[in-house]
């Protein structure tokens, strides 16, 4: 065998080497690819326990934030009660001190269930105004509550039953003998009233129903 031959092999043996080394460096990302991709597929117990604490957080937020929303529909809800209460005192108190002794009217239902009172009188019958007042509200805050809110329905109706209840059991004497002062401290008091119920996320009934379900049948503000 000639030293040539000797050397051809000799190359030959090198090439291999060096093929057979490419292969194995070529192999290697694969294997750390697949590493990487078993890692990502199978998170370890860290992960889990941060994904689990990151749930647990989140779910305490949301009980949280319902226990603030139930407490502030609660205050909403006293302050409401609290206003309504108010303005039928006031409302009976001026009915009885100022309305009555001067015989006049105030306005909405109210009023007609005053003239109803003063006209069935006359005719030796008796239809107090604490009964006309829940005979023509009733009725039409069941028809106007289809269009309104319920919440102001059922606040607002309580407090004509208040007011019928107070004129019934409570009894307020008359602070003027003058009509024009009862018309002006009368008609300024009965103004509070509605303020106050109106406030407070009610009203005093009435026409109250009807001016809000038609504003919001028409989109238009009354």
């Amino acid at each position: 065998m000639s030293s040539e031959d000797i050397e051809k092999k000799g190359l030959g043996a090198e090439e291999s080497n060096r093929m057979y080394e490419s292969k194995g460096a070529a192999g290697q990302p694969e294997n750390r690819e697949a590493d990487n991709t078993a890692g990502a597929d199978n998170p370890s117990e860290e992960d889990k326990e941060a994904e689990t604490g990151e749930i647990a957080r989140k779910a305490q937020e949301i009980k949280d934030r319902a226990m603030q929303i139930q407490k502030m529909k609660a205050v909403r809800n006293a302050i409401t009660f609290l206003a309504v209460v108010i303005s039928a005192v006031l409302q009976a108190f001026v009915i009885q001190a100022f309305i009555r002794p001067a015989e006049l009217l105030s306005g909405g239902f109210t009023g007609i269930a005053i003239l109803v009172e003063m006209l069935t009188s006359t005719w030796g019958i008796s239809f107090p105004t604490s009964l006309g007042m829940l005979c023509i509200n009733i009725p039409v805050a069941i028809i106007c509550s289809r269009g309104i809110s319920v919440r102001f329905t059922a606040f607002s109706l309580f407090q004509v039953f208040l007011t019928s209840g107070f004129l019934q059991f409570l009894h307020f004497e008359p602070l003027f003998d003058d009509p024009v002062l009862n018309v002006i401290f009368g008609g300024f008091l009965m103004g509070i009233s509605i303020v106050i119920a109106l406030k407070g996320n009610a009203s005093s009934g009435g026409t109250d129903f009807i001016a809000l379900y038609v504003s919001n049948k028409t989109g238009r503000s009354i």
